[in-house]
């Protein structure tokens, strides 16, 4: 039996670079997609579990919340969470210790990881010399943590000073009730070849193919995995230019993040 598994939500490639990277310095790791699960009920059964997932409306996705909320057991040694944000992770690890803490499972160890935003009603693709800084300084960061994983060792949950926590609440308490209808606002052009990759990584099946172009259904996750995997780059979100520059993980392909 394996040593370490880590459950992962990515929708753009992040989260799963960062458990591969953990994974190499941990060594005997599987990792296991969140979207890829179909029990209804999860057990921690291996000495050490990890949770690794971007951050959403500077909280938890919809789909790691009913991931933590569906842990039915744990026999695990050690459980440690890891969040990558753009900027703030806001309460995101402190909410992931509290959805533990409802099924009697300790948070023994968690850490933020700046990673470049794939978000873009808040613009296209940071420039090419952050994304590489933000990438280097990730890098030394998940060396570290693995060090502390590895001894065992246990840290506080250190969440955003800004913005104030009650504010937090408010945006995520939003987030939560409009998320899901968030593709209401997609639209494919002419470009669209019919491919259904978008279909294939979408992580909540909300996307089925109809005459062969892709239509979305209410459960989206706002991941925009569809839109930035697009090999045709055919979908666009309303309002939203058409020309801002795309960005998905460079290490990770759609292939990486299929789901069925």
């Amino acid at each position: 039996m394996m040593n370490t598994k880590i459950y992962y939500f990515s929708g753009t490639g992040n989260s799963l670079h960062i458990s591969r990277t953990m994974a190499e310095h941990l060594g005997d790791t599987e990792l296991i997609n969140i979207a890829s699960l179909t029990n209804d009920k999860v057990v921690f059964d291996t000495p050490c579990v990890g949770i690794v997932f971007p951050v959403y409306a500077l909280g938890v996705p919809l789909i790691v919340r009913r991931f933590l909320e569906n842990v039915n057991a744990s026999s695990s040694e050690y459980v440690f969470a890891i969040c990558n944000s753009a900027s703030s992770q806001g309460m995101a690890l402190s909410q992931t210790q509290e959805l533990l803490n409802n099924k009697n499972i300790t948070l023994n160890a968690s850490s933020n990881v700046f990673m470049p935003s794939n978000y873009l009603p808040f613009g296209g693709a940071e420039s090419e010399k952050i994304q590489q800084h933000k990438f280097k300084e990730a890098k030394i960061k998940l060396c570290d943590f693995a060090a502390i994983v590895k001894q065992k060792a246990s840290t506080a949950v250190d969440d955003a000073k800004m913005p104030p926590a009650f504010i937090v609440s408010i945006i995520y308490r939003i987030f939560r009730w409009w998320i899901p209808r968030f593709a209401r606002r997609y639209r494919v052009t002419n470009e669209c070849n019919g491919c259904g990759i978008c279909a294939k990584i979408c992580p909540s099946e909300n996307i089925t193919l109809k005459d062969g172009r892709p239509v979305w259904s209410d459960h989206c996750e706002c991941c925009m995995a569809c839109i930035q995997f697009c090999p045709q780059s055919a979908i666009n979100c309303k309002r939203i230019p058409p020309d801002r520059k795309h960005y998905h993980h460079p290490e990770v392909k759609a292939s990486d993040l299929l789901v069925r």
